[in-house]
């Protein structure tokens, strides 16, 4: 009970939001486990391979861990977009894109995730198996957008109808289409 109060005080003091646990009963490969939202602040220095997402601070990884033990902590409300509601917030940047008669559906949406390679990826689309619900998180939905403005030849043919590829094609030639896209 003692180490238990004790280990509660250490969090309280760092704070419940940045706080984690790292098992070391696992042998060789220790285990780390953080929130989502505590993981997405962290650097890692693995095998001198830096690993860093803007300009938070990293951490020498020594011995053999594994970084993929998230503890999943509630999803902010902001973040449980279905795909449908997804779609309407991308429909204004297909309409931007492809003309004000483009539709953008939420079986589309999926289509954009998984070529990405975000479908969940626990960070930009979060299937809940309980719920049997699939999320798509604000930067899920950045991630796509995103991709629609800068790569929009590529992206039509990821999500497209053909009829909606070849309209696209002939009104932006691939060699044309490629030349206007953003470096």
């Amino acid at each position: 009970m003692a180490k238990i109060l004790e280990a509660i005080r250490v969090v309280e003091r760092v704070g419940f939001d940045k706080a984690g646990v790292i098992d070391l009963t696992a042998g060789a490969a220790s285990s780390v486990y953080v929130s989502r939202e505590t993981a997405k602040g962290l650097n890692f220095i693995d095998r001198a391979n830096l690993v860093e997402d803007g300009a938070a601070p990293a951490y020498v990884v020594l011995g053999q861990v594994q970084l993929n033990n998230v503890v999943h902590a509630p999803l902010d409300e902001a973040d449980k977009n279905l795909p449908s509601e997804a779609a309407d917030q991308l429909r204004p940047i297909a309409v931007e894109t492809y003309g004000r008669n483009a539709v953008i559906s939420a079986q589309q949406v999926t289509k954009i995730l998984r070529h990405l390679g975000i479908d969940d990826d626990g960070r930009h689309c979060i299937h809940e198996k309980k719920l049997r619900r699939k999320y798509v998180t604000r930067a899920g939905i950045e991630a796509a957008g995103d991709f629609i403005r800068t790569k929009p030849l590529e992206a039509i043919r990821a999500f497209g109808a053909r009829n909606a590829i070849a309209r696209y094609e002939h009104e932006h030639p691939p060699a044309q289409a490629e030349a206007a896209q953003p470096q």
